[in-house]
């Protein structure tokens, strides 16, 4: 077992395999990760839906969104690996006529940035979305993202997981 080591990462989770990644991309191989589970990517980050979205309302998160996206749609170019990596849309439906303007101004503020966000009407998301239930009354409106996905938990969190496994790596 080490001893010393350059850096130490507290958690094996899919932020502490990604850094552990990043600094080997970087040369800095003199790296411990430390996780208390058994395994690696059992504590929150196997515990979560895995959605990842351009919906935000600030603008370093919108970003950040982005290049995350385009990591995990190139990620096995980038890592070696493939992942289980579906785009499949993020529908928000808004329940406070409250929310309509603020909501309205992020759209502005994600498309901006490059995010592949859209407006929609009640009837746009029920065709988009067949299960609403038809009482979701007219006066309620709706936002949409095209070509955003769910990651699935066996698909980047196992490619970091084995990556960081990897002496090589």
């Amino acid at each position: 077992m080490k001893k010393t080591a350059d850096v130490v990462i507290a958690g094996g989770g899919c932020m502490g395999c990604s850094v552990a990644w990043h600094l080997a991309q970087r040369g800095i191989t003199n790296v411990v990760l430390l996780e208390r589970e058994a395994q690696l990517g059992t504590g929150s980050t196997g515990k979560n839906a895995g959605g990842f979205r351009h919906q935000f309302s600030n603008s370093a998160n919108i970003e950040l969104s982005i290049e995350s996206i385009n990591l995990m749609k190139n990620f096995e170019e980038i890592v070696g690996m493939p992942i289980d990596f579906h785009q499949d849309g993020y529908l928000f439906l808004l329940s406070k006529a409250a929310n309509i303007e603020t909501f309205k101004k992020n759209v502005t503020r994600q498309q901006k940035h490059g995010g592949d966000v859209r407006w929609v009407s009640n009837d746009e998301a029920r065709e988009l979305s067949p299960g609403l239930k038809r009482r979701w009354g007219r006066t309620r409106r709706c936002g949409l993202v095209r070509r955003c996905g769910l990651w699935t938990k066996g698909g980047c969190l196992g490619a970091s997981r084995q990556r960081c496994r990897s002496p090589a790596h």
